[in-house]
């Protein structure tokens, strides 16, 4: 207990680490467009390209990890990912040509993904039983705090060293970060040693979202025995299944589901992160620079949102968290359509942060509904929809913006969205459907994972 006590807490700390660094740089990456436009004699149009383009490479990135989890160790996935963002920022230093530097963005997202939230919230969830939302939620609470830190440190260090120092800087110090969290601190998953994940608590009864990791739930559902009586969840008829593979998850309707749920969620966290600041500015009628003061209040309230999303889904399970956010996702945006002024604006920063639970909504419900197995897998397949929805619900806002001079629609849209989100849980967590789940894991025992 006492050695998965201290590989578990060195596993939290890398991802942290890892995430903080990543993307962290990935929004203060702005800083360096009018030093790339000169660079290259480009647009900041031509620049901004560069987003796109690393959209493309983390949905390449997402397509590949699934197999990966699979074939390969962490530090071995995790190693690739930096070296692509090693790659990134020697192209962006050095490259004479803006061809080039959109192949430094094709790596950049390939990087972001492949040492990103995906790998972070697979570790966790290997290494903890309790407070597995918590400590998911923590990567989220700091890679906000570490942009805060790097963006002034890089406008001084363009302003006194120039461009190319000083983004050599940066990704020195990123990639030797990110490489540490890998070698140093983020293990293989518990099996490797033998272990099984910490449990901070063992021999008491657990709740939903902490069976949902227990290995005696997960043998029982397999062999067909019963459970020890002291893993007990709070709905005992629906266990979570013993770790299905990436293909039998495939052929299930809830998987499918799920997907799609992750395509609306994160798609509106998405259009709403990347255009807050013109948001602020239109529906709230504020000057360019009280947006920007606002958007300070929006990062903020998304860390507590976070944690508050993380803490509720370790006291009453993921699905009911989930649910509960999507709802507060479709009641805000239908108020944000009413509000106008520097208050109105400050309502929608605040109130609209709770979309950024989004990005963790996939990692806490999934380990229910499929188990732990192949949970990288399926997580990174999973987050395929995650870059579709964002690319596309950007893109939504900004022609409705166009067409409407307005994010009315956008916020209607955004309720519509949380609404059928919240359906489409309801339909793929209901109690006959995970029950579904388990006898389709319990009839095909699955393979173990390669470690090798």
């Amino acid at each position: 207990m006492k050695e998965a006590k201290t590989r578990a807490n060195r596993a939290l700390i890398g991802c942290i680490l890892l995430v903080s660094m990543n993307f962290g740089t990935f929004i203060v990456l702005s800083n360096y467009i009018g030093g790339l436009s000169v660079q290259f004699s480009a647009t900041v149009g031509q620049i901004i390209l560069l987003f796109s383009i690393s959209s493309i490479g983390s949905l390449i990135a997402n397509l590949s990890l699934a197999p990966m989890f699979r074939r390969m160790r962490i530090r071995s996935i995790l190693l690739i990912g930096i070296s692509c963002y090693a790659a990134f920022f020697l192209l962006m230093a050095f490259s004479t040509s803006l061809p080039l530097l959109y192949v430094a963005a094709l790596l950049f997202g390939m990087g972001v993904a492949g040492c990103g939230f995906v790998v972070a919230q697979a570790v966790i969830m290997w290494w903890f039983v309790r407070g597995v939302g918590k400590k998911i939620s923590y990567p989220s609470i700091a890679y906000p705090l570490v942009s805060l830190a790097l963006s002034p440190a890089i406008a001084w260090g363009i302003e006194s060293a120039g461009f190319t120092p000083t983004l050599l800087v940066h990704g020195l110090v990123c990639v030797a970060v990110m490489l540490f969290a890998a070698l140093a601190l983020i293990p293989e998953r518990p099996e490797f040693y033998g272990l099984t994940a910490y449990d901070p608590a063992p021999g008491t009864r657990l709740d939903a979202s902490s069976a949902e990791v227990r290995e005696a739930i997960r043998e029982a559902s397999v062999t067909g025995a019963e459970a020890p009586s002291n893993s007990v969840v709070s709905m005992p008829s629906v266990e979570s299944p013993a770790g299905m593979t990436l293909k039998q998850a495939l052929r299930t309707p809830s998987y499918w589901l799920v997907s799609v749920a992750v395509f609306l969620i994160v798609g509106v966290a998405t259009g709403f992160g990347g255009q807050a600041v013109v948001i602020f500015e239109t529906a709230g009628g504020v000057t360019a620079i009280a947006a920007a003061l606002i958007l300070s209040v929006k990062n903020l309230a998304a860390m507590a949102w976070n944690f508050a999303y993380g803490a509720l889904a370790d006291r009453i399970g993921g699905s009911s968290a989930g649910l509960l956010f999507g709802l507060g996702v479709m009641v805000f945006s239908s108020i944000a359509v009413f509000v106008s002024g520097t208050g109105g604006a400050i309502f929608i920063a605040a109130s609209l942060a709770i979309t950024q639970f989004g990005g963790m909504y996939a990692a806490i419900i999934l380990p229910r509904m499929f188990g732990l197995k192949e949970f990288g897998s399926i997580l990174a397949s999973i987050n395929v929809s995650a870059a579709l929805g964002g690319a596309v619900v950007g893109a939504l806002g900004g022609l409705i913006y166009d067409a409407t001079l307005s994010y009315t629609m956008y916020f209607i849209f955004f309720a519509a969205a949380a609404a059928a989100m919240v359906v489409l849980q309801v339909m793929a967590t209901r109690p006959r459907a995970l029950n579904r789940l388990a006898e389709t894991a319990a009839a095909e025992p699955i393979e173990e994972r390669i470690t090798t």
